[in-house]
């Protein structure tokens, strides 16, 4: 496994979650995880990271009211094939040193109404965003930098949704605003 090669973070500021191995009246730790997001989201502070061990994840409407990062910490997470309104629900209050990030995460293939609605400000990076029904909706700003966007269509968003693409590896069959 790819993750026996990378360091274990082990602080009071860091959470696991993985759906296959963990549960969500463990302890959060690397060798213990939670079972879903939304508990180690529950248990966090703003400015702690939540990494998501290699799994396929199949949580939505995920709510996120504090500024936190969730990664991938083997660069082997995805979500497939999901259906409801939304992944993450982010109604964290946002500043320019305050935001919610999603890192090194794979959406594939959902047929969710947009992988985040945000009121706030989320950046997402690293990550491979493949055939999706929408990307972002909402009052909030998202940045996407260091990404693959590909079979895309980026023209649904609304156009009160502030979307930046900076930086991305690959558009590829995708519209931008």
């Amino acid at each position: 496994s790819q993750e026996q090669s990378i360091n274990i973070i082990e602080t009071n500021n860091v959470y696991y979650v993985s759906p296959s191995q963990g549960s969500d009246i463990s302890d959060g730790t690397f060798t213990a995880p939670f079972k879903t997001i939304q508990k180690a989201i529950n248990e966090s502070q703003s400015g702690h990271t939540i990494f998501l061990k290699e799994d396929r994840y199949d949580e939505t409407n995920i709510n996120i009211d504090k500024n936190v990062t969730i990664q991938s910490y083997s660069n082997n997470v995805t979500f497939e094939g999901l259906e409801g309104d939304c992944i993450f629900n982010i109604t964290a209050t946002s500043s320019a040193n305050e935001y919610v990030s999603i890192n090194k995460i794979n959406f594939v293939s959902t047929q969710v109404n947009n992988l985040i609605n945000t009121s706030g400000l989320t950046f997402m990076e690293q990550c491979l965003i493949y055939d999706n029904q929408g990307i972002a909706d909402g009052s909030g700003n998202v940045t996407i930098e260091y990404s693959a966007i590909i079979n895309q269509d980026i023209d649904e968003m609304p156009s009160y949704n502030k979307c930046w693409f900076g930086t991305n590896e690959e558009i590829n069959n995708a519209t931008k605003l």
